[in-house]
């Protein structure tokens, strides 16, 4: 059962809207009982006369007669002909890309009103936060390969907030829209179809913004804080290329977040002696397996 919901739910991620097959008849009643119905029953000719039985079946994953977000400039079918990446700004030097979702045929700016019809109570968002050097995007990135989540790395979304403001694209701002733009960019992808992993430093009075942004549509949330040992932090800080947070930045919060790691271990993950590898196997997989189901 477990290989078959994996199985749908990459066949969901990837835009298939039914899924057909052959089912021998010992197989029949495990698949009616999973939702497949049968279309018709078949048989291959074997020597001798004999015939072998089975069932041609089929399941609705996606159901194409709801209506379809369009586009407002083209009318073209948004969870269809969507473009994700934008390529007006290089990717991070942690190969990280930058999620800017918009039309695939006219190329418009995709916005929350234009696809908040088909946000729903059966997708997930997996919030990582940590401070600098405690793993988030090489988590989001794993997770993104491994499993049906498009990553949303924060320090992406900052960076093209500030191509935005130096080609003068857009206004300047007296407040930090970072956090803004992720959540915007959250819910776009949201209604597109995607669960969505976020990689940023997400502070305790910004956990409540993702909160209400997703209430609103029922949408399920889980955060997990990567922990790893200060000097750890540290060492990964100096040692990745492009630019550093620095020591002050780290020190401040471990400072903040303090009361929240003592008062909540169990969202908490110390990673200083981990890989990639084991600490989404040991604290991620079975969560997200049961969330985007």
């Amino acid at each position: 059962m477990a290989l078959l919901t994996h199985l749908e739910d990459y066949a969901r991620w990837v835009g298939l809207a039914t899924l057909d097959l052959s089912a021998s008849l010992p197989a029949r009643d495990f698949y009616l009982h999973h939702g497949y119905h049968i279309d018709s029953e078949e048989a291959i000719p074997l020597p001798g006369g004999e015939k072998l039985r089975y069932y041609a079946m089929s399941k609705v994953l996606i159901d194409r007669t709801a209506t379809m977000p369009s586009c407002p400039g083209c009318s073209a079918d948004l969870q269809t002909f969507h473009t994700l990446i934008s390529t007006a700004v290089s990717i991070l030097a942690n190969g990280s890309e930058i999620i800017e979702p918009s039309c695939g045929r006219c190329g418009r700016l995709i916005e929350v009103a234009d696809v908040e019809s088909t946000i729903n109570a059966g997708q997930h968002v997996l919030l990582v936060s940590g401070t600098a050097g405690a793993g988030k995007s090489a988590v989001g990135q794993y997770i993104a390969r491994h499993y049906p989540y498009l990553l949303i790395d924060g320090d992406a979304v900052s960076r093209q907030l500030n191509y935005r403001a130096k080609m003068g694209l857009a206004p300047a701002a007296r407040e930090y829209l970072c956090h803004t733009e992720v959540i915007r960019t959250m819910l776009v992808t949201l209604g597109l179809g995607y669960h969505v992993v976020i990689a940023y430093v997400i502070e305790l009075p910004d956990i409540a913004r993702y909160a209400d942004a997703l209430a609103k549509y029922n949408v399920s949330y889980d955060i997990r804080i990567l922990t790893p040992a200060r000097e750890v932090c540290l060492e990964r800080d100096r040692r990745r290329s492009g630019w550093t947070a620095g020591e002050e930045f780290i020190d401040k919060w471990f400072a903040g977040f303090y009361d929240m790691m003592q008062s909540h271990r169990e969202l908490c993950i110390d990673t200083s002696e981990e890989t990639v590898e084991e600490t989404v196997a040991g604290h991620f997989h079975d969560l997200l397996h049961a969330c985007s189901r």
